[in-house]
């Protein structure tokens, strides 16, 4: 993707965000969410993209913001709320309840503008229950664009995101690891250390700690 493009999207996004604080929905939704999904490289005026989309539930019907569309099939939802309020789980869980009632949607976008949670269904785990792959925010786009080939229509159709989604989800089970069991990971280290070296005049337990949390740092 282009990195200038989306350092001005960003950039605009920011200064629309610093003005208006309380922005509303609708306003979100157009100033916001519109140019984040034309900047993924969907045409909001074609057929590709639906907006309030029917979806069928047991009982009766609702809707969500945006349908993405390959053919006639949606393949990505997208949600959106307002600026002024933080995404909860409850939102998530909204979400995860619409990608489950249409087999061909393995992506969902949840979004205020300026934070992002996406979730796809793991096909390949826990029955393809929708879990959430990755979180961002607007600075983490100016710093890390390239996470959003994860959600281009060219990766959507081409089926690469499906490929990214399994790095990132591999990446995640490793920093979760890494946190959860820092003690025993460092210990491996300074002991591997040892071994190769011997004795060393420096805090070695100190020192493989810290690789360990440098490590952490690098993957995300």
């Amino acid at each position: 993707m282009d990195r200038e493009e989306i350092n001005e999207y960003v950039k605009r996004c920011q200064q629309l965000i610093e003005s208006s604080p309380q922005m509303d929905e609708e306003n979100t939704k157009v100033k916001l969410v519109q140019p984040f999904l034309e900047l993924l490289g969907w045409d909001l005026y074609s057929t590709e993209v639906a907006l309030e989309y029917t979806i069928p539930m047991a009982s009766g019907s609702t809707h969500v913001d945006y349908a993405l569309l390959v053919g006639d099939s949606p393949v990505v939802f997208v949600e959106a709320k307002p600026v002024r309020s933080a995404l909860t789980d409850d939102e998530v869980q909204q979400l995860r309840s619409y990608m489950r009632q249409e087999l061909d949607v393995d992506w969902g976008i949840l979004t205020n503008g300026k934070s992002f949670e996406v979730l796809t269904k793991n096909r390949h785990r826990n029955g393809g229950e929708e879990v959430s792959v990755v979180q961002f925010d607007l600075d983490d786009l100016a710093e890390n664009p390239d996470v959003l080939e994860l959600l281009t229509k060219e990766s959507i159709r081409s089926g690469k995101s499906d490929e990214v989604a399994d790095q990132v989800a591999q990446t995640n089970r490793a920093i979760r690891h890494l946190q959860e069991n820092e003690d025993s990971v460092t210990k491996s280290v300074t002991d591997a250390v040892e071994n190769e070296v011997g004795d060393l005049t420096i805090d070695l337990e100190e020192q493989s700690r810290e690789f360990v949390q440098n490590l952490v740092s690098v993957l995300r």
